[in-house]
């Protein structure tokens, strides 16, 4: 006598305790439903091998800068393994700290020593107080979130004349202009450390656009050369967003698997979501140093401040900066806006 068989559909996850199958329609003659008391064992999915659940530097990339000219100390448990609760993680910025958080929440996902906070605005920065003033802002945040640790990202949304407190207008890189734009970044961080929050300072990436990116660094010369006297980290990712062979901006670029895959999106200012994971791995590797060896940054800025040394420009060539604050470029005032405003000329050529 032949084989009876019956193929039954099966759901896309194994069946625990009782499934019923079979129900009949409503013009059929009910049968009894079949009862299944057993596990279905269905295939598990490919995994990469496990690991200690922590990200660790990638000691394969080039590190820029180092903002310590001491030996850092050997590395202290101390401060991890007493610690009950997660640090707290909260990043403010723009659009581009949007990017940032999702890119920290997929690379930090596994080390459960972090809790990702997102509370970034797009379209914002420290000029349109109008639209939204970070000032004001990170207070209102302090008072409802424990910042353990702040990353900041600043500055795509800044390229517009300022208001100083005297309600005198100032163009970008008009002194100031950068006197004004100082003291909101001072007031900013500040707030921050009175709070106790370990501030993290994101500088930019490359940019497609010579201008827009030749702004970008003079920036970036400006939160670096706070860091020190404002008692905040500043991470560099400039050069290491750039193409490694040619030193140059290029939109497509090695995932965090080593696969080249399209990296920048088409405005040439922010990330894809593999972009934002890679940009995020420079910061995650600075963070986690610092957290695996007890914050040796604050340490040595603590004895400096007591030995009464002078602090000095981290991560910026001076020169460059004085070159840069030397250009002044006319330009007309926009309403506050997304930074993918400024677009480029579909025949320029990337840098």
């Amino acid at each position: 006598m032949g084989a009876l068989t019956v193929s039954l559909p099966l759901p896309a996850m194994a069946i625990k305790n009782i499934v019923t199958i079979g129900a009949a329609s409503a013009n059929q003659t009910t049968s009894p439903p079949v009862k299944i008391t057993s596990y279905i064992p269905m295939p598990r999915p490919q995994s990469a091998p496990r690991n200690s659940g922590r990200i660790t530097p990638d000691k394969t990339r080039p590190v820029d800068v180092r903002p310590l000219s001491t030996t850092l100390p050997k590395k202290s448990t101390k401060a991890t393994a007493k610690r009950a609760k997660p640090y707290n993680i909260v990043i403010l910025g723009d659009s581009l700290g949007d990017g940032l958080w999702a890119g920290l929440y997929r690379v930090l996902r596994k080390d459960k020593r972090f809790r990702l906070i997102k509370r970034s605005k797009v379209a914002s920065g420290f000029v349109r107080t109008e639209y939204y003033d970070w000032n004001k802002q990170v207070k209102n945040i302090l008072s409802e979130e424990k910042i353990d640790i702040a990353v900041i990202l600043m500055g795509t949304n800044d390229r517009q004349v300022i208001l100083d407190k005297h309600g005198k207008r100032h163009r970008l890189r008009q002194p100031g202009w950068e006197v004004e734009y100082r003291d909101r970044a001072t007031r900013f961080s500040n707030d921050l450390n009175d709070a106790g929050a370990r501030i993290f300072w994101v500088g930019l990436p490359a940019m497609r656009s010579p201008r827009f990116g030749g702004d970008m660094q003079y920036f970036n010369g400006i939160y670096s050369d706070l860091a020190k006297p404002n008692n905040y980290y500043f991470v560099p990712t400039w050069d290491r967003t750039l193409d490694a062979k040619t030193g140059k901006y290029n939109a497509y670029g090695p995932d965090l698997r080593g696969r080249k895959r399209l990296l920048r999106a088409d405005d040439g200012i922010h990330f894809t979501l593999a972009g934002y994971q890679s940009w995020a791995k420079i910061v995650a590797d600075e963070l986690v140093a610092q957290v695996d060896s007890g914050f040796p940054y604050w340490q040595q800025a603590s004895l400096e401040s007591e030995k009464g040394s002078t602090a000095g420009k981290i991560g910026v060539d001076s020169a460059m900066v004085d070159t840069l604050r030397g250009r002044v470029y006319e330009q007309p005032e926009i309403k506050p806006g997304r930074s993918d405003d400024w677009r480029w000329p579909e025949n320029q050529a990337a840098n």
